[in-house]
């Protein structure tokens, strides 16, 4: 049982462990995955490494996410224990520009940032309720989190729970924001959503455009925001919440409740497709890009367990268990009226638990013009010294899918791609890296698939005889 600690600090434990909690859900909603080691095999596309070493903080800037273009700049952030920190890329070196967590260590990281009426929006993840800053290029303005009386909503949009901007896109003369609402009682220990929200703004004024999750709490964030064929679309995180203690422990379960797309309709937000995509393993709509005119979705998919606990000699949560299960990640085509699926079970492997990331960028020696890349969150094994998370990226080309790039982009410690901008003729990639500190790639997939053969039965063989050849990306099946 939980009893009072002689420093009467169950408050502080609850809260804490809370905090971790909701790191933790909105983690699984945008499955940046952090954790072990990995083997690379191949160089595969042509890829430069621009930033690394967390922007120079080392491990203490895990994550290089969200990536934004302002004023024909590249612009990065990074999650810090001392704040969020934003970075602008002046080719070949990165210049910060704005003080951690914009003077408020409790904004630990940025979630979302996107160029709107010649201001670069940023909103913030903070357990207190998110906030919204926007430059001009030489300073930044708090334009949410002020509270009443500043001519903007307080923090959380005045919304308790609303701890994330999580997605951000333009739309007919108004820029678009959607949350991820998590909420907790201390004692007894309970987690819930009240659903997310979405907001919007025109530079100046504020209006509330969905709330409680579009009438449904389960789904608990707006992950995605994008425009297509003259309508928006917000993809959700749509899962089913159980908290309890055990024994000394805090354990919380999330599952997967087949995320939804919704279209902004007059009178509401319409259902684009079925929840989940007809798949109710598909937890969350995590990241999109544009190929061919459709929409390529891709999802978060299944769900898991976290039990921890507060160290109360060093002030730091403890992870005790963590277990993961998946059908593996899919992908869906969407043309505006329906979502066929072009990709299940993880390309093959349920490990590959989510799309993490995508872009598309102008490939000539493609089939069809144009190159996606699409990155994957893995997860294998056990928590634990055996846990192996990788950070695969996939290509598209519009006949083919095969590998993107090289496992990492070479470094063991990148975890995840945790994200992708389209810039000029390049993809820019932010990593995940706890050991070393985040790095961020440069560069673009193979127009075509690159073979790589991993063996070939038998070793010897005289003229006629039928060998084996096993490996990736050989293109069309053929026999001989």
């Amino acid at each position: 049982m939980l009893g009072a600690d002689p420093a009467g600090n169950v408050k502080g434990i609850a809260l804490k462990a809370a905090s971790a909690f909701a790191a933790f859900t909105l983690a699984f909603a945008s499955m940046a995955i952090i954790c072990g080691p990995y083997a690379s095999i191949a160089d595969i596309g042509d890829w430069e490494r621009v930033s690394s070493g967390g922007f120079g903080q080392g491990g203490g800037a895990a994550a290089a996410a969200p990536l934004a273009e302002y004023k024909g700049k590249v612009f990065c952030a990074a999650a810090a224990e001392s704040g969020a920190l934003v970075f602008r890329f002046d080719d070949p070196g990165w210049s910060q520009v704005n003080d951690p967590g914009f003077g408020n260590p409790d904004n630990t990281g940025i979630t979302s940032m996107a160029s709107f009426g010649g201001f670069l929006y940023a909103g913030t993840m903070n357990m207190d309720g998110c906030e919204v800053w926007r430059y001009d290029g030489a300073s930044w303005s708090k334009v949410v989190g002020s509270g009443a009386g500043a001519g903007a909503p307080g923090p959380g949009f005045d919304k308790a729970g609303n701890i994330a901007v999580l997605s951000m896109e333009t739309f007919e003369g108004r820029l678009y924001m959607g949350t991820g609402n998590l909420r907790y009682s201390i004692l007894p220990f309970s987690v819930w959503s009240d659903g997310a929200e979405i907001w919007s703004t025109d530079g100046s004024g504020w209006a509330k455009e969905a709330s409680a999750g579009f009438g449904d709490a389960r789904n608990a964030a707006v992950t995605l925001l994008r425009s297509l064929g003259g309508s928006l679309y917000a993809g959700t995180a749509r899962i089913d919440i159980t908290s309890a203690i055990v024994g000394s422990d805090f354990q919380v379960t999330v599952e997967g409740a087949g995320c939804e797309l919704r279209r902004k309709a007059e009178g509401g937000w319409e259902a684009a497709v079925v929840p989940g995509f007809g798949r109710p393993s598909n937890a969350a709509v995590t990241a999109a890009s544009s190929f061919g005119g459709d929409l390529f979705l891709g999802t978060a998919n299944g769900g898991g367990m976290v039990r921890f606990n507060y160290d109360l000699s060093t002030g730091q949560i403890v992870i005790k268990e963590v277990q993961w299960h998946s059908d593996g990640c899919c992908v869906y085509r969407f043309d505006g009226v329906q979502a066929v699926e072009v990709v299940s079970g993880g390309f093959g492997s349920t490990s590959n638990a989510a799309v993490t990331a995508a872009a598309t960028v102008a490939a000539s020696d493609a089939p069809h013009g144009e190159v996606m890349a699409m990155a994957l969150g893995r997860v294998e094994g056990a928590w634990g010294a055996e846990v192996e998370a990788m950070a695969p990226v996939k290509a598209y080309n519009g006949e083919h899918w095969y590998r993107g790039a090289e496992d990492g982009f070479g470094n063991a410690g990148n975890s995840a791609v945790v994200a992708m901008l389209a810039f000029g003729d390049s993809v820019y990639a932010g990593t995940a890296n706890a050991a070393e500190g985040c790095e961020v790639w440069r560069g673009s997939p193979p127009p075509r698939p690159v073979p790589l053969i991993t063996s070939v039965e038998p070793g010897k063989a005289g003229i006629g005889s039928r060998l084996t050849i096993r490996g990736w990306d050989f293109g069309d099946e053929q026999e001989g």
